[in-house]
Formats: structure tokens, C-alpha cells, sequence
């Protein structure tokens, strides 16, 4: 779903993700060999980045996709990309990925930042009642950023997707749901300080 919406931070800005966003993100991963490590797509060239922004620019089987190019507001410049994806609007609930910052933002406080900027639109905004955060068990990275920013790990489903070794992978879910969040929002914003 192509959309409007812009978040802006003191680190990063959320952007709806156009294809005009390709040549930038090709040359954000340029040099970064293990920026899709763990996922069973890797942009590389105009084409499939422009393929990718339009896979994640779509509406899911699912339920509504809101998906974002990552700037940095010092510089300008594109750093990755995020997405709010499979939103069920009768179940209330939205997973938050397709996330990829460029090396050199790792660790910044952008994806810090970004989390608390779209899960603050998801349960003050959207008023959902549920954010799923999914990734691939073996990625102790993504795993470890999580779980800092405060999800529940709520369990594993066995061979649930392809993996980036286009094997069945076992996939950890995190969360965060709307009684939760009136804590769990000022615990996340004390992360960026």
C-alpha cells in the first residue's frame, strides 16, 4: 500500500519507500556483505532493489503494508529500511520487519529509535493491540536487538519459512501488546538517551 506517512526523529526519519529510494539503498549495502545474512532476498542491483521496494510497498495476504526508507537526519542519507506489514485490522495487530540498517548505523540508536517511532503509531495511533516482531532463531544480532528493546519472546515455531539458506528455518516471535505499552514505551525511549 503506497501511503504518506513520515515518522520523524532525532536520529532517523521514516519515509513511505519509493523506487526513487533504489540507487540510495544500493549503494547503503554497497559494501556490506552481511546486511541479508539472515533473510532469503538480497537486493543487490537496481532491479531487485526496485523489486524488493515494490514486494514491500504491497498489500499482504495477510493485511496492510506500510513500508519505510530509513534516512539519517545528520546526513541526509539512506541507512536502510523498515516496514509495519501484515496489519489485520479486525484482530488489531501488525508485525513490525523486513528491518535493515547499513552498517555503518548499526548500533547508532536508529533502530532504537525507529521501533519506538512505529510502535508508538501502531498502539497511539492505530490503536493496535498487538506488534509481532519475527526472526530467524540462529539470528542472535537481530534476537539480541529484540529482546534489548524490551519484547516478549512468546516461542519458537519449528520450520516456519525459508531461511536465508533456502532451508526450512525455525522462527522466534517477540511482542508487545496495548496493555503493555504504557510501560513499555518510557523503558524503550531511555534507550536513545
Amino acid at each position: 500500500m503506497h501511503h504518506d506517512l513520515t515518522l520523524r526523529g532525532h536520529i532517523v526519519t521514516l519515509e513511505p519507500l519509493r523506487p526513487e529510494h533504489a540507487d540510495d539503498l544500493c549503494a547503503a549495502i554497497a559494501p556490506d556483505d552481511d546486511v541479508f545474512r539472515w533473510t532469503n532476498t538480497s537486493p543487490r542491483t537496481q532491479k531487485e532493489m526496485l523489486d524488493w521496494i515494490e514486494a514491500r510497498s504491497t498489500d499482504r495476504p495477510l493485511g496492510r503494508a506500510i513500508a519505510f526508507a530509513q534516512r539519517d537526519v545528520r546526513t541526509g542519507r539512506l541507512m536502510g529500511s523498515t516496514s509495519l506489514f501484515d496489519w489485520d485490522e479486525a484482530a488489531r495487530a501488525a508485525e513490525i520487519g523486513h528491518t535493515w540498517l547499513a552498517a555503518p548505523y548499526r548500533r547508532s540508536g536508529a533502530n532504537t529509535e525507529a521501533k519506538l517511532m512505529l510502535l508508538t503509531h501502531a498502539f497511539e495511533t492505530m490503536h493496535l493491540a498487538r506488534v509481532q516482531i519475527v526472526t530467524d532463531l540462529r539470528n542472535d544480532r537481530s534476537s539480541s536487538a529484540i529482546a534489548r528493546l524490551g519484547a516478549t519472546r512468546e516461542g519458537v515455531l519449528r520450520n516456519h519459512r525459508l531461511g536465508f539458506d533456502r532451508k526450512l528455518r525455525d522462527s522466534v516471535y517477540y511482542s508487545f501488546i496495548d496493555r503493555e505499552w504504557a510501560s513499555a514505551k518510557p523503558k524503550l525511549a531511555a534507550l536513545l538517551r
